[in-house]
C-alpha cells in the first residue's frame, strides 16, 4: 500500500507537540496534507492542562480509526507523563479503551502512544545535547516552532541508528513505538 494514502492522526496536548511530532513525521517522509492534528482546544495558547482532555478523546480516535480499514492510517497518541511515573499514563489509555467497551490494541496496530517524561520540553532539552532528568521541569520555548533543531538532531540520531547517551527512557521507549508500528 502506498504511503500516500496513509493519514496520520496526531491526537495531542498543545502547540509544541503538534509541532515536534508533523516535523518529525516530514523529516521521515511523510507529507504534511497527510497529517491531521485533533489538539486540545485550550492547547492552542499553551494553557491549561491537556492530558485530560488527550485521554476522554483517545477511544474516539481509535474507534474512527478501526471503523475504516480498508484504509490504511495510523494514531499517535501524545500526552505527558507528568509525575505519574512508571508508565502510568500508557496505562490510563488503556483504560480509556477498555471504559469504552474497545479491545486494548494490538502490538501490529498503527496506534502509538509517545509519552514524554516528565514533558516534551524535557526531550528538548536532551536534543540540545545536555544531560536530563526526567523528574525535573525544563523551560517551555517562546515558539513552537523553536523546536525544529532539536528535531533534525533527531532524525539525524535516527538515520544513524543510535540515540546519544544517556537516552531518557520515555524517549527511547516512543522511538521503539514509531519503528515497530508506523505503516
Amino acid at each position: 500500500m502506498s504511503r500516500r494514502r496513509v493519514q496520520i492522526v496526531v491526537l495531542c496536548e498543545d502547540r509544541q507537540h503538534e509541532t515536534f511530532v508533523r516535523r518529525f513525521l516530514i523529516q521521515n517522509g511523510w507529507e504534511n496534507r497527510q497529517i491531521v492534528v485533533v489538539m486540545n482546544p485550550h492547547g492552542r495558547d499553551g494553557r491549561g492542562s491537556g492530558e485530560q482532555w488527550v485521554r476522554e478523546q483517545y477511544a474516539q480516535e481509535v474507534r474512527k480509526l478501526r471503523s475504516a480499514p480498508h484504509v490504511a492510517k495510523a494514531l499517535i497518541a501524545v500526552i505527558d507523563e507528568d509525575k505519574q511515573g512508571g508508565g502510568r499514563r500508557d496505562a490510563q489509555l488503556s483504560k480509556a479503551l477498555e471504559a469504552a467497551a474497545l479491545p486494548a490494541r494490538k502490538p501490529t496496530e498503527a496506534i502509538l502512544h509517545i509519552i514524554p517524561a516528565r514533558n516534551i520540553e524535557t526531550w528538548l532539552e536532551y536534543l540540545k545535547g545536555n544531560a536530563v532528568d526526567e523528574q525535573e521541569t525544563y523551560s517551555k520555548f517562546d515558539k513552537s516552532l523553536d523546536c525544529r533543531p532539536m528535531v533534525n538532531t533527531l532524525k539525524d540520531m535516527c538515520d544513524a541508528g543510535k540515540l546519544r547517551e544517556p537516552v531518557p527512557p520515555s524517549l527511547e521507549r516512543a522511538c521503539r513505538e514509531y519503528r515497530a508500528r508506523m505503516p
